[in-house]
């Protein structure tokens, strides 16, 4: 396969038509090529990995550079409960209803009226169950069992999903099926800068960024922003900081996510490369940004 980071511009049909070639079939290409041919289908720029210096840029070489054995661990949606659990308390996590080792093998008559199916390595795509009697379990099944077979190390290069020992877990409803807000809290070596929400997240997707003041950033992250809709200011928003901070401690860069049903905070994730370095910061400025407040480490393999 042709580098395609140094064959000079491209239209952007050609440019998908490869990137699609690219996901299909990269897995003979080392992770270095790879993200360099990714890096120039998605922006069609060359990748800086000698002196990155954009959010986007950093989150690269990380994924290169700096390969730690716990970040394992943190991606694993069912084993961070235990780690959220001993730093800052059980409290916090949603517990488990059950696991399995198959989507095939969920025991649908064991679980409760509402609940909720996901992947322990997956991103999204989960099955959200108000109603239990109206569930088409064969459909849950099978969009469970093609999440199973996604991996994330191989299409972003996102290491730590490599070793995810693969479980579908079902977890009680938060919210009792209405709509609740999802906080990402952008962390830099333990510090919490911004906060993304999501707005309309199936439906018609934005996103607004807040400064730790609850202030709107011009900030657009991949979706619009929508200054029309106010997001209210949690009335717990400094435990949130303080949680997502004991959560990100030692860590160069992670995203902490959390759920607020009424004022009762709930984890939801820990993400290491927000949307695999691949989204687009408008204006621009932005990346630069938070590249400056991601102070790479050494060289760990």
């Amino acid at each position: 396969m042709v580098d395609v980071a140094l064959a000079g511009p491209l239209s952007r049909k050609i440019r998908n038509s490869l990137l699609r070639q690219l996901l299909r079939h990269g897995d003979c290409l080392g992770d270095r090529l790879y993200l360099r041919s990714l890096w120039y289908l998605k922006f069609g720029t060359p990748l800086n990995l000698k002196t990155p210096r954009t959010f986007n840029e950093k989150l690269q070489w990380l994924k290169l550079n700096c390969r730690r054995e716990d970040y394992c661990r943190l991606v694993d949606k069912l084993a961070v409960k235990d780690f959220v659990a001993s730093v800052a308390g059980r409290q916090y996590v949603t517990p488990t209803i059950a696991a399995w080792d198959r989507a095939e093998d969920v025991d649908f008559g064991m679980l409760p009226r509402q609940f909720v199916l996901k992947c322990n390595h997956g991103s999204g795509n989960v099955v959200i169950c108000p109603d239990k009697a109206a569930l088409d379990t064969a459909s849950a099944v099978s969009a469970l069992s093609a999440q199973m077979s996604v991996d994330f190390s191989r299409i972003w290069r996102e290491y730590p999903y490599h070793d995810v020992p693969r479980k579908v877990f079902a977890e009680e409803l938060l919210g009792a099926g209405e709509p609740i807000y999802d906080y990402k809290f952008f962390c830099f070596d333990g510090k919490a800068h911004y906060i993304q929400v999501d707005i309309d997240r199936f439906g018609r997707h934005r996103r607004n960024v807040y400064t730790t003041s609850w202030e709107l950033t011009d900030l657009e992250i991949e979706y619009p922003r929508d200054p029309s809709t106010e997001v209210p200011r949690p009335e717990v928003l400094d435990e949130m900081i303080s949680l997502s901070e004991k959560l990100a401690a030692g860590i160069p860069h992670v995203r902490v996510d959390l759920y607020l049903i009424g004022n009762g905070i709930r984890f939801g994730e820990m993400t290491f490369f927000h949307g695999g370095g691949f989204e687009h910061f408008r204006p621009e400025s932005w990346g630069l940004r938070f590249g400056d407040l991601l102070r790479l480490p050494a060289k760990t393999y």
